[in-house]
Parts: C-alpha cells; sequence; structure tokens
C-alpha cells in the first residue's frame, strides 16, 4: 500500500501470533504504519529575472537570467517523529528546499561571403539548501543536514590505514565490525573514544552540481560544413563505492585489471604505500562506510558531438544534391577520475564512443 501513504493500514507483520494445542498457529491483526496525514501536493514558488538581447545586426546574441525558488510539502522519511506512538510512519510531505540561481549564455554568427562560422557559450548555477528533511535532534551541531546543499556528501574522515594489533588496541574503538590491520583508521570527531555514526561529518560537496556549461563551434565554406559541441560540469563529488571496480572480490566480485593498475592494496609489504585497505572476501563493513577515502571530484569536459560534412549540388550530380557526413559522440572526456566515466560511474555498462557515416540524396 506505499501507493496509498494516506490510508491507514492492517494487517499480520505486527501482530502477535496465538498457538493451538494441536501445534497450528494463527497472527493476529494489528495497526500498521500510521498514514501520511500530511500527505500534499508538492509545491514550488519560483520567481525568475531574465534579460535578452541582440548586438550588431543579430550576430551577437546575450541571454541572462537569475531565479529563486521554494519547494514545500516534499515527500520525506522523518526521523524526528517519537518511537513512542509504538507503529512506524509513513512518508510524510514535510520537507522543505530552496534554489537559486543563474543561467547565461552568448552566442556570435558571423558570415563573409561563402565562409560562415559561429561559437557560443552557455552555463548555469545552482545553489541549494535544505530547510527541513525531517531530521531528528543530533547531539552535535555538525551532524545537522539543515543549511548543508541539496544532496550533501556526508562520511568518516579516513586519517590513515592501520598497520598492526597495537595500532588498533590504542585507537578509539571503530564498531563497523571487525577491524584488523590493513584496515581503515577513522578521526574520532567527538572525542569519545568510540568510532561510531556521531563521527559522521559533511565533506567534500554535494551530488548535484554546481555549475554546468556547455559551448561549441560550427563553419561552413561552400559544401563544407563542420561542427563541434563541448559540455561538461564542474562542483561536484562522486563515490567512488558506486564503481563496481571499487569493492574487489565483495559479494562475489572479481578484482580488476583495472583496480591493480591504478591502486596499491595494503599487505605487510605494501604498508608504507598503500593507497587502499586490505583485500578481503568478506563484506568489509568498516571500510565501505561512507568515508573520505571514497569521495572524488567529478567534474569533466567532454567532447559531446563533432562531425564534418560535405554536400554534393544538384548541378554536380544533376539529379539530386547529396551529403556526406561523418560524426562522432563522446570522442573524449577530461576528467579527475581517469579510469571511468563520472557521468555514469555506476552504470552498468561504460560509455561508448560511436561513430558513423552517412549519406543523404535530396531529390
Amino acid at each position: 500500500m506505499e501507493h496509498e501513504l494516506f490510508r491507514q493500514g492492517y494487517g499480520s507483520s505486527n501482530g502477535h501470533s496465538f498457538y493451538f494445542s494441536d501445534g497450528t498457529s494463527a497472527s493476529g491483526r494489528a495497526e500498521g504504519n500510521l498514514a501520511a496525514l500530511t500527505l500534499a501536493p508538492e509545491l514550488s514558488r519560483k520567481a525568475s529575472l531574465g534579460v535578452d538581447s541582440k548586438f550588431f545586426n543579430n550576430r551577437l546574441s546575450f541571454n541572462l537570467e537569475g531565479f529563486l525558488e521554494d519547494r514545500r510539502n516534499i515527500l520525506i522519511s522523518p526521523s524526528n517523529i517519537s518511537g513512542v506512538i509504538g507503529i512506524g510512519v509513513n512518508e510524510q510531505s514535510l520537507g522543505q528546499e530552496k534554489y537559486r540561481g543563474a543561467d547565461v549564455s552568448i552566442a556570435w554568427d558571423d558570415q563573409a561571403g561563402d565562409f560562415e562560422y559561429g561559437v557560443y557559450g552557455n552555463g548555469g548555477w545552482l545553489f541549494s539548501e535544505v530547510v527541513d528533511d525531517g531530521q531528528a535532534f543530533q547531539a552535535y551541531d555538525y551532524l545537522y543536514h539543515k543549511g548543508n546543499p541539496v544532496g550533501q556528501r556526508y562520511g568518516l574522515e579516513v586519517i590513515g590505514i592501520f598497520q598492526n594489533q597495537l595500532e588498533i588496541n590504542n585507537s578509539p574503538q571503530q564498531t563497523f565490525g571487525e577491524v584488523r590491520p590493513g584496515d581503515l583508521k577513522y578521526r574520532d570527531q567527538n572525542g569519545d573514544g568510540v568510532i561510531d555514526s556521531q563521527d559522521r561529518v559533511k565533506m567534500f560537496g554535494s551530488s548535484i552540481p554546481l555549475f554546468s556549461f556547455g559551448f561549441g563551434l560550427h563553419a561552413g565554406w561552400k559544401g563544407f560544413k563542420v561542427f563541434a559541441d563541448f559540455q561538461g560540469t564542474t562542483g561536484v563529488t562522486v563515490n567512488l563505492q558506486d564503481s563496481p571496480l571499487y569493492q574487489p572480490l565483495i559479494g562475489n566480485g572479481t578484482i580488476s585489471d583495472t583496480f591493480l593498475r591504478r591502486e596499491i592494496t595494503w599487505t605487510p609489504e605494501t604498508a608504507a604505500t598503500a593507497t587502499m585497505p586490505r583485500l578481503t572476501t568478506t563484506d568489509g563493513a568498516n571500510n565501505y562506510v561512507s568515508n573520505s577515502l571514497w569521495y572524488r571530484d567529478g567534474s569533466f569536459i567532454k567532447l559531446r558531438n563533432v562531425g564534418i560534412s560535405y554536400t554534393f549540388g544538384k548541378q554536380m550530380l544533376k539529379l539530386c544534391d547529396a551529403t556526406l557526413s561523418l560524426n562522432a559522440t563522446n570522442l573524449f572526456c577530461l576528467d579527475n577520475l581517469k579510469f571511468a566515466d563520472p557521468e555514469q560511474l555506476g552504470a552498468y555498462y561504460p560509455t561508448t564512443r560511436v561513430f558513423w557515416a552517412g549519406l543523404k540524396f535530396n531529390f
């Protein structure tokens, strides 16, 4: 009944069973999750102001727009509703977020005789803020999400790799599973001698890009035409754990040459140069909680599209004109990851580089 959150559900999952003398049992019915009494359509209030201009006989065009947006009644799973009510709570329309940003674009198009050309560029900034995400009371101010960007990354701060059991014994207790030499060592943010969820801090940026941009050019001379389009983002943080390459041997996974070429896993012999914790065939929960080792800058610039074509005129072919073209998509990408596409880090298939040629007849 997750699609009918406004209805109060009843079932046997929360009820107890009664056992009869013959060994059979019957489950009682009990109240399920509390109905979403706050359920309401999500609201958005937005104000924008912009300017759209052209200069030099329309050869130069310029557009600028800024906006403010307030979103309310966002469906969230609140943790600030006390468990004293004795049952679970459905998602509620209690979330609130704020956004502000700007979009700008500029283009120049011109022609001189048979030669025509143009260049363009555009970009968009997006600043966001969590106003209310239903977070419960927190013991430390750094644990609150309010005021941080939407999609902000949180995790434990890695301060090294445990080298031996003595170091583990003399360090704060880490509570995310068994800890052995070669496992990640975390900072005790609150100084209580225990590493747990109370030590998660805001780190790096958001999963939502701060700035997205594009630029390109086109040119033509008589029958020849070329074009290229670039696109990119910056101010975005990705998680290497979204790639199966960075959880080798976990969950029946294999270990890849890509991983081994890029990283040095911890062993007693590689302790001084290790960039990754020890390999393990178990889940390794301590090493794979969200932490600063896995977060990376996801910025990139891609040559999204490029092409060249030539049109044979009707006077040449007599019967019709024809255009011969060669195009490519995702020809190259400049980024900080190198081994994978930061835009598709968690995809099941790698980003494809595509080439194609075409011949078009116009009768």
